[in-house]
């Protein structure tokens, strides 16, 4: 099974637009196609971004929807435990932390778009694709 790393624009984008090419993505972790890795810090941020006031206007779903969702991404990931930090990888410093993940948890493939990740193609053999590249992938 491919072990995916999503970016925080990723998981947004999921919760913005039902049925989007990131929705789809979440989805298919959902239904156990897919392992989904994250670390401590990427749940800080995915916490913190999927609640802010300006987004939660702009969501499909529920805040309860977005609370559960946070809680399955604490519980049901593979974890990093974020001994690595990798840093001056990514034209944007914030995007190190998705690519240590992946790098300490053997990913497959980083899902992310985000520029700054994407124009990299790939870092240590995963390929950092976008959530409509991965779908086809999968």
């Amino acid at each position: 099974m491919k072990c995916i790393v999503l970016d925080t624009n990723v998981l947004v984008s999921a919760t913005l637009k039902k049925n989007s090419n990131p929705d789809k993505v979440l989805q298919a972790w959902r239904r156990g196609e897919v392992n989904l890795i994250t670390s401590p810090l990427l749940l800080e941020e995915f916490a913190d971004v999927l609640t802010r006031s300006n987004i939660q206007r702009l969501q499909w779903v529920t805040p309860e929807q977005v609370t559960h969702l946070i809680l399955e991404l604490s519980h049901a990931t593979l974890l990093a435990p974020e001994i690595l930090n990798l840093t001056g990888i990514s034209r944007d410093p914030k995007d190190d932390m998705v690519i240590s993940a992946a790098v300490e948890m053997n990913a497959d493939y980083i899902v992310s778009g985000d520029d700054d990740l994407l124009t990299l193609k790939e870092y240590e053999g995963i390929e950092i694709v976008t959530p409509t590249e991965f779908l086809t992938l999968l």
